[in-house]
Formats: C-alpha cells, sequence, structure tokens
C-alpha cells in the first residue's frame, strides 16, 4: 500500500497537470473562469432535460431508468475516451522505462496508472452527474440517502468501464506483438475508436426503431422495467441506478463488489502480463534512407514556406498522436453527420424539413451567416494551428535556428491548419449534399464563406498559441487534449459560431440583408489583418521562447 500511494502521489504530480506551471495567478483564474463559462451551457442543458422529463418517467414508475440512462452515458463516454487515455498512460508514457527499472510489481503500476485514469474521468463524470442529480433533488425533493448515493455512484461508476479498457489493453500488448509500436496502436485504435462510436450510435437507434411495440410495453410495465436494456452493457448500471434513486443499499453493495471484483481481476492481469507487454513499447517506426539513395528532386532547392510546411505535414502525419486528434477530428465530423441522416429517424425528418426551406427569399442570407459560423468551428475543430507551437514541445529550439524567418514558419504552419481546415469544409458539403437537394449555387456560396471564416478561425488559434504555447508535456497527446491555450481558442470560436447562428435565427427578417453583409464584410477584413497580424506577433512571441 505504502508503494501504491507513493506511486500515485508522484505520478498525480507529473501528469495530472494542465500547464506547465509558468501560468501566472490571475492568468490561470481566468482560464478557469472560461473553462466553467464554456461548460455551463451544458450542464444547464442536463439539468433542464432531466428537469422536465423527470415528471413523465415517474409517472409510469420509470425514474430510475432514467438514471440509468445518465450513467450509461457517464460508462460510455468513460470507455470511449479511456481507449486513447489508458494505453497512453499505462505503456507509452516517459516514466515506464523508469518504473520498469524500479522494485515494483506490475500490479502496483497498474494500481497507481489506473488511478491516475480515473481522476481524468472523474471530470467527465461530475459534469454530468452533478446536474442530473441537482435536477432529482428540485423534482423528487430533497433526500439525504439519494444525495449520499449520487456521490458514491459519481465516484464509482467510472471504474468498471475504465477496468473493460484497461484489461483489453494489458491482453492486446502482451499477445499481440504488433499493437507493442506505438504508431501502429495509436493508429488502429483511432480507427477503433471511430467504428466503436458509429456502432454504439446504431445499435441504440436499432434499439429505438427495432420492434416498436416490445419497446412500448417495456415502457409502460413499470417498475423501472427499462434497466434491463443496460445490463448488456454494463452491469453495474441497474444497481447503481436503484441505488440512487430508490436507495436501495443492496443493490448498492452488489455494483461495489461488481467494482472491486473487476478491480481484482485486472490487478491479477496486471501482475501476470504488465511487464511482458509493456517491455520495448519506447520504440518507434521509421522508414530509413540511404543518402545515396536519394533522387535528384528530393534534393532540388524548394521556396522556403513550402519546405516547411512540407516539414509540418510529415510530423504531423507520421505521429500517430497528432495524426489521430488533428486529422481523424477533420473525418470524425462529417461521417458522423452522414451517419446520422442515414439511420436516424428523426434526423431524416429533420434534413427533409431544412429542404423544403430552400425556397424561402431569405435563404441565401441564411447560407451565407451558416456557412460563416460553420467555417469557424470547423477550422479550429482539428487543433492543427491551436497547437502550431505546443507541437514543438522541448524541440521548439530549433525553430530559432533554423534559415527561415519567423513569419515564414508562424505563416506554414497556419496554412497547414487552413488547408486541413479547408478539407474539412469539403468533407462537409459533400455529406450535405448527399444529404440535401439544394441547387448547386447554394453548395458553392456555402463552401466559399466557410473557407473565408476558416482562414479567420485559423488566424486567431495560432494567435493564441503563439502566446501561451504549452511546451512541456511527456506524451504527444497531451499537447492537444491538456492544452489550455488551444481549449481557450477553441471556446472563442465556438462562441462566434454559435453568436452567428443566434444572430441569424433571432434577426427579424428586414435585417438579414444588413447583418449579413456586415458578418461577411468583416469576416474578410479580419483575415486579410489577421494574415499581417500573425507574422507581425511572430518575432516577438518565439523570440520570448
Amino acid at each position: 500500500m505504502h508503494k501504491y500511494l507513493s506511486l500515485t502521489k508522484t505520478l498525480m504530480k507529473s501528469g495530472f497537470a494542465l500547464e506547465d506551471g509558468k501560468l501566472r495567478k490571475a492568468y490561470r483564474l481566468l482560464l478557469y473562469l472560461i473553462l466553467l463559462i464554456a461548460i455551463f451551457p451544458t450542464l444547464a442543458s442536463i439539468y433542464f432535460l432531466i428537469e422536465t422529463t423527470l415528471p413523465m418517467y415517474n409517472q409510469i414508475d420509470q425514474s430510475a431508468s432514467l438514471m440509468g440512462l445518465i450513467l450509461f452515458i457517464v460508462c460510455i463516454t468513460t470507455f470511449l475516451f479511456s481507449l486513447f487515455i489508458i494505453p497512453s498512460i499505462f505503456y507509452f508514457s516517459n516514466d515506464i522505462d523508469f518504473l520498469l527499472a524500479l522494485p515494483l510489481k506490475g500490479d502496483h503500476i497498474i494500481a497507481s496508472k489506473f488511478t491516475v485514469c480515473l481522476m481524468y474521468e472523474y471530470l467527465t463524470t461530475f459534469a454530468i452527474l452533478i446536474p442530473a442529480t441537482t435536477a432529482y433533488l428540485n423534482v423528487c425533493g430533497f433526500s439525504v440517502s439519494l444525495c449520499l448515493f449520487a456521490i458514491l455512484t459519481a465516484l464509482l461508476i467510472p471504474i468498471f468501464p475504465l477496468v473493460i479498457s484497461a484489461g483489453l489493453t494489458i491482453l492486446i500488448m502482451r499477445f499481440m506483438p504488433f499493437f507493442k509500436n506505438k504508431d501502429h496502436f495509436h493508429f488502429i485504435s483511432g480507427i477503433l475508436l471511430v467504428v466503436i462510436g458509429i456502432s454504439i450510435s446504431v445499435y441504440m437507434n436499432s434499439i429505438q426503431t427495432g420492434d416498436e411495440s416490445e419497446m412500448l410495453n417495456l415502457f409502460l410495465n413499470g417498475d423501472n422495467s427499462l434497466l434491463t436494456m443496460f445490463m448488456n452493457f454494463f452491469p453495474v448500471i441497474p444497481y447503481f441506478a436503484r441505488a440512487v434513486v430508490q436507495g436501495s443499499m443492496i443493490d448498492f453493495i452488489i455494483a461495489v463488489g461488481i467494482c472491486i471484483l473487476s478491480l481484482v481481476i485486472l490487478m491479477g492481469l496486471g501482475r501476470l502480463w504488465y511487464f511482458k507487454g509493456a517491455i520495448g513499447n519506447s520504440e518507434a517506426s521509421a522508414n530509413h534512407k540511404k543518402l545515396s539513395e536519394l533522387s535528384q528532386k528530393e534534393m532540388k532547392q524548394t521556396n522556403k514556406t513550402t519546405a516547411y510546411l512540407k516539414k509540418e505535414w510529415r510530423m504531423l502525419f507520421r505521429t500517430p498522436a497528432f495524426a489521430t486528434n488533428c486529422i481523424g477530428s477533420t473525418v470524425i465530423f462529417p461521417c458522423m453527420l452522414l451517419f446520422m441522416s442515414i439511420f436516424s429517424q428523426d434526423q431524416k425528418l429533420l434534413f427533409s424539413m431544412i429542404d423544403t426551406i430552400q425556397y424561402d427569399s431569405n435563404f441565401i442570407y441564411y447560407v451565407i451567416m451558416f456557412g460563416l459560423g460553420m467555417g469557424l468551428f470547423i477550422g479550429c475543430v482539428n487543433m492543427v494551428s491551436a497547437t502550431a507551437i505546443s507541437r514543438e514541445g522541448s524541440n521548439y529550439i530549433v525553430m530559432k535556428y533554423l534559415p527561415v524567418s519567423y513569419r515564414e514558419q508562424i505563416h506554414a504552419k497556419m496554412l497547414l491548419g487552413i488547408i486541413m481546415g479547408i478539407a474539412g469544409d469539403l468533407l462537409i458539403i459533400f455529406a450535405m449534399m448527399s444529404i440535401l437537394s439544394f441547387d448547386w449555387y447554394y453548395y458553392v456560396l456555402l463552401f466559399i464563406c466557410m473557407c473565408i471564416s476558416t482562414i479567420l478561425s485559423n488566424e486567431i488559434c495560432i494567435i493564441v498559441d503563439m502566446h501561451k504555447p504549452k511546451l512541456v508535456w511527456e506524451q504527444e497527446a497531451s499537447a492537444i487534449k491538456q492544452n489550455f491555450s488551444s481549449f481557450f481558442a477553441t471556446m472563442i470560436m465556438l462562441g462566434l459560431c454559435t453568436g452567428m447562428i443566434l444572430v441569424t435565427l433571432l434577426i427579424p427578417n428586414e435585417y438579414i440583408l444588413l447583418v449579413t453583409a456586415f458578418f461577411l464584410i468583416l469576416c474578410i477584413v479580419a483575415s486579410i489583418l489577421g494574415y499581417w497580424l500573425c507574422g507581425t506577433l511572430a518575432q516577438n512571441a518565439i523570440h520570448k521562447l
């Protein structure tokens, strides 16, 4: 136990920091405030959704089923996120080589690293369960047992999905040598994450649309009969749900017993196979070429910006964590949009309604505003420009002695983000063309507006990252996932996107032309000024690093 506590404390200090310790206190408080403001709409949405639907569930004796649905969302989110977090922390972090040389058993390391992963998942768990529990207390009245079991459930519910993900990772790393190379593992796991996410969406939709009469009977039977649906995924959900809503101590003990049993099995796997799977995982594949094999074309001198752009692209593509989080996110959103339209009846109805409004006289203005708003979001969601400096990490010093000006380096990094953003815009357009039957010129106009705001989005993102890059990180994924500056930039773009769409929906029709022209001209002018500003700020920003 002493070794576990000491190792856990050390890992928490080194791995749970979201910044490098150099931020001023006022700046850190500002970031936390922005984080709270950013997640507040989500918290409020969860609260009001539960508050409005819970009375109906109470009338048919399905109140615990609604809590089961909430816990299901928590478990699925935990499991999907852990597919990246657990391999990175368990096997591919920089401290592995040091830990393997210490007098520690495999289950000591597994237990400590599992605790670190659990701390990460609590952020998501609490963000969902706090507003949900508050809604239950408001509708059902204050209950000491509900509060107590809700707190204990929030602490314990992420354990089971994390155990499943950790157990699968240990087995894969032990018995499939192909995955011991972290390049292969991150690439395959990125594809697997997309497949699992789409499969869950399709499966849940098939349950809803499969046998409607059976679902209706199950819904009207009462006695929280809908909880049986969640047994197929996570067996702890029905017991925790009944414990929270009904105050059942027996169900809570059963749920805790399942969690303890799963942890015991995981520790046994760690003791048997962790060391054999962890040895040699710091290797990465490389394709070496002899200098004599390089062709004259490869040795030909090119433009500095073009050469630097190629270097940035190769680093982005060849680093699995960067490729998965940056390139992968460009593809996932259009794919999800397409799959939702194919498999979801509700989405089909929504898109058919949108399809009918193209004959409105003001529809072209809606297209322009929607294009500007979506371009801002798509331009930042891939995080290429928002982490342009942060991805350099400890190698940022190379930027200072390359025979390329800071202006050219920043413009090349920004250009890569713009290219990825425009690629995302094209994928969105193609997805919409397969769903909606607008006239062709609407798609052209939409694409042009999206490109304009995508350029502006990347300029803002790279300016924010130049101001406070995250250069201290242990693993590549931390430069993206634990980067406050990139999160800050994303929140700015998301706020602007939401603001534009809300203005479009709320503005009276007689002002829509004036507002649309204002925002379009503003984005064009801001994009031109942003290009100049990025190059101007580059000299001072990089010099201070």
